[in-house]
């Protein structure tokens, strides 16, 4: 059985969107950007986060925060599912 594959996958203006959300992932400082490596591609967890990178997990919710506004900032909004 072939998997069903989203109408949306290449539209243009949401490659466009998600190419950018990307290219400004990778021009964070290297703390978030290695926190959004960790959460956002990998999926773990905000306490698999902490213990991958030895800090406490009010520092992790600090540090996502920071880059969620910080994206937030540079995109003028997040992408759909971004928490």
């Amino acid at each position: 059985r072939v998997p069903e594959v989203s109408d949306d996958t290449y539209e243009p203006t949401r490659l466009a969107y998600w190419s950018e959300f990307h290219h400004r992932v990778q021009s964070l400082d290297v703390e978030l950007r290695d926190l959004m490596d960790i959460i956002w591609y990998q999926g773990l967890s905000q306490t698999e986060a902490a213990g991958i990178l030895n800090v406490s997990e009010r520092t992790i919710q600090r540090r996502w925060r920071q880059a969620c506004l910080k994206l937030h900032d540079a995109l003028n909004g997040l992408p759909p599912g971004f928490q």
